[in-house]
């Protein structure tokens, strides 16, 4: 009787695994199992082949058996790595912690359909398990594919995609890191919750004097944005100036950097997402002299890359998913311009589009058909040649927002130099904090380019050391500036220019004994033939 009620009063096991993914699973495929209470719980690897298992900290388990049952020690993920190609294969959670389902991934999607042709295409599902701004909370988007015609492409998901501007790539100049878990199920056991952000503070620091200044080619500036929630933070600024932040356009910039709650630094050098300075910040921007930018900040941001997967059609479409399994359609973005010299013409007549556009294409209601027009991003035509061919192509999109204000930057000739006194522009406004439509912003008599560079004087101050002489007194000649003492530092920036032990502003206007030598520069006050530093005379 007892035995029976302990039967009847545990869970049964769940399994994941081909029948989810029908597809041959290459060996050394990388595999994660999400063990939700290691106390309770195991699971066993059934296959053809060997598996070696470690567990969430790294460390190795062993080599595990088709049939073996595998003792979890903690919470957490652990890593599965098969020793040959599966056809058929599957993880089973016993006893799991509620129904199980959910609980197989991969960062990383390796598989084999057996070849390119339409005959071979399949149906795929991936859920990817997402923050949802705030620790603890876990949102999730379905990924649904139909027509992967393909024979070993590589799937993975994460939040910036494959390179700054966010599009699609080539696989041999850029390289998408993995980071989001994809599932093979739907993990039941996620928050399915999203923290809205609150609009983000936003600056642009173009060097040391914060100045909201860039030089392309000559400089590189700092946006900084602060995040409230754990998402990504979107830089946009219209390059083209036709007043619109396209995120999916390459003439306008897109910068994406992962976030955590506080500020968030972005660099950027003035030049569009692909780093070529033939495709920054163009002429009319340059003219015109100002730049507008924002940031957005984004939770949930998810950016599906499909490396090498010469067809996918009808397409893939998004959906977020709630915790009653509800699915609601989301815009989806991308931008193709590197790639779409490969692009082939569809089944249905009609070519890849380069993009989706600034409000993307919507997937829909979960139960209409898939349509590339309507509702799929889909691009091939199960020829083995498109734009997925050795290409990373990106699609994305996020499930919450915030946006900054608008801030101006002023774009400059990096060359420029108004006042024509050696200083550029760029470097007056920027690093020195000078005028430079001024040869001498202090007025103190020597030019900004001799102090700031010649002599190393502050061209902001009549008196760089705070000793009481202006700096044109004690620089003479800038380009051999004095010396009184010797040592090295030259007397505009020395408060001891005679190295007396007397600091210079207490022996202004002062020559003790009478021989012509003001105090400042005479070691020897009283002329007692004993240096002023070694006097035990009181100075006066």
């Amino acid at each position: 009787m007892t035995s029976l009620l302990l039967w009847l009063a545990t869970t049964p096991a769940h399994a994941e695994g081909s029948a989810e993914l029908p597809v041959d699973l290459p060996a050394g495929s990388e595999l994660y199992v999400t063990v939700l209470d290691a106390a309770t719980e195991s699971f066993t690897w059934t296959g053809s082949k060997d598996v070696d298992v470690w567990d969430p900290d790294g460390v190795s388990l062993g080599t595990y058996a088709s049939g073996d049952e595998i003792l979890p020690t903690v919470d957490g993920d652990y890593r599965l790595v098969n020793d040959g190609t599966e056809a058929s294969w599957d993880v089973t959670i016993n006893n799991p912690s509620g129904t199980g389902a959910g609980r197989v991934y991969s960062i990383t999607w390796l598989f084999a359909t057996g070849g390119t042709a339409e005959s071979d295409a399949i149906d795929l599902t991936f859920y990817a398990l997402l923050p949802g701004g705030t620790e603890g909370e876990t949102a999730v988007v379905e990924l649904s594919m139909e027509g992967f015609g393909d024979n070993l492409p590589h799937v993975s998901a994460n939040q910036v995609g494959a390179q700054e501007g966010g599009g699609s790539s080539n696989s041999g100049t850029h390289t998408a890191v993995p980071s989001l878990p994809l599932y093979v199920a739907l993990p039941d056991w996620a928050d399915f919750t999203t923290t809205a952000p609150t609009t983000p503070s936003f600056s642009f620091s173009g060097g040391p004097t914060g100045c909201q200044s860039i030089a392309p080619g000559y400089t590189t500036g700092t946006f900084t944005a602060t995040s409230d929630v754990e998402g990504t933070v979107q830089v946009l600024c219209d390059l083209d100036l036709d007043g619109v932040f396209d995120h999916t356009s390459p003439d306008d910039l897109l910068l994406l950097t992962s976030a955590t709650a506080g500020d968030v630094d972005q660099d950027w050098d003035g030049h569009a997402y692909d780093g070529n300075p033939d495709d920054g910040v163009d002429a009319a921007a340059a003219a015109e002299g100002t730049l507008s930018c924002r940031s957005r900040l984004a939770v949930g941001e998810i950016h599906f890359v499909a490396e090498d997967a010469e067809t996918l059609y009808p397409g893939v479409r998004f959906f977020e998913v709630d915790s009653s399994g509800g699915r609601t359609g989301l815009p989806m973005y991308w931008e193709d311009s590197a790639v779409q010299d490969d692009a082939v013409t569809m089944p249905n007549g009609d070519t890849s589009p380069i993009t989706s556009g600034i409000s993307g294409l919507d997937a829909g209601t979960w139960t209409d058909a898939s349509d590339t027009t309507v509702n799929s991003r889909g691009w091939g035509d199960f020829s083995g040649s498109s734009k997925g061919q050795r290409n990373i192509v990106n699609s994305w999109t996020w499930l919450d927002e915030a946006t900054s204000t608008d801030l101006s930057l002023d774009v400059l000739d990096g060359a420029q130099d108004t006042d024509t006194e050696g200083l550029t522009d760029i470097e007056e406004r920027c690093t020195w904090g000078t005028d430079e439509t001024l040869v001498d912003t202090d007025g103190d008599g020597v030019d900004d380019y001799e102090e700031a560079i010649l002599v190393g004087s502050d061209p902001l101050s009549t008196d760089s050391d705070g000793d009481g002489h202006d700096d044109l007194e004690e620089i003479g000649d800038p380009l051999a500036p004095l010396d009184t003492d010797g040592d090295g530092i030259d007397d505009v920036l020395d408060d001891d220019d005679d190295d007396d032990g007397v600091p210079t502003l207490d022996e202004v206007d002062t020559d003790s004994d009478g021989d012509g030598i003001e105090d400042f520069r005479d070691d020897d006050d009283d002329d007692d033939g004993v240096p002023t530093l070694h006097d035990h005379h009181t100075h006066t």
